[in-house]
């Protein structure tokens, strides 16, 4: 018997097990942060397997400095392409 979950939905193409161990690795090290009450906001935005998107924010009082920080991310980015 195989240990892999049944898989119910196909996967994108783009799914691949390290891109994976690497998401929860940087989402895992922003927490820390968090825990360690080193962030005043933040935000969240993700791509999706099925061409969706999601983003959320947190509330604070820091909202231009987040802004700066999403237009540094957008930056950063765009000049990946």
């Amino acid at each position: 018997m195989s240990s892999e979950p049944v898989q119910l939905v196909p996967r994108d193409a783009s799914w691949d097990v390290e891109r994976q161990k690497e998401i929860v690795e940087m989402l895992e090290a922003w927490l820390d942060r968090a825990k360690n009450g080193e962030l005043a906001i933040v935000a969240v935005a993700a791509a999706l397997p099925d061409g969706s998107i999601s983003s959320s924010y947190s509330k604070g009082d820091h909202y231009w400095h987040l802004l700066g920080a999403v237009a540094d991310l957008q930056h950063r980015l765009v000049a990946h392409e």
